[in-house]
């Protein structure tokens, strides 16, 4: 782990495993500086770490299709076809796990975890 990039010390939480939690926070800080295929490998790792960080599979499908340094005009027809395959699977875990929160939470933990994300204040999982 020493031997990575100083990216920083920017984090959103997303993991109760510390490893996760970096992996998540150098893959969010890749995608952000539009290194898209490094961010993809951290959020990997963060899965590795953490099966259960919700936000690193989000990482993934966010990363995997088409940004500023890469429109879908750039993709080779197999790389279309890998992409949407992944994809899916990341987004269908995704709302896997929201129609879990939602039904022992309700809409309104939701509605909170999404602001507090956006806010950046919550400093911890909301209540």
């Amino acid at each position: 782990m020493s031997d990575y990039f100083d990216l920083g010390n920017y984090s959103r939480l997303a993991s109760t495993v510390a490893i996760g939690q970096t992996w998540f926070d150098r893959g969010l800080v890749w995608l952000f500086a539009y290194n898209h295929e490094e961010a993809i490998v951290c959020f990997e790792k963060a899965l590795e770490a953490d099966p259960d960080c919700a936000m690193a599979h989000w990482g993934i499908a966010y990363a995997i299709g088409p940004n500023y340094n890469k429109p879908w005009k750039g993709f080779t027809p197999e790389e279309i076809e890998k992409i949407m395959g992944k994809n899916v699977l990341h987004l269908l875990l995704m709302r896997i796990i929201l129609l879990i929160i939602q039904k022992f939470h309700g809409n309104q933990f939701i509605l909170s975890v999404v602001k507090c994300v956006r806010v950046g204040t919550c400093g911890g999982y909301p209540e």
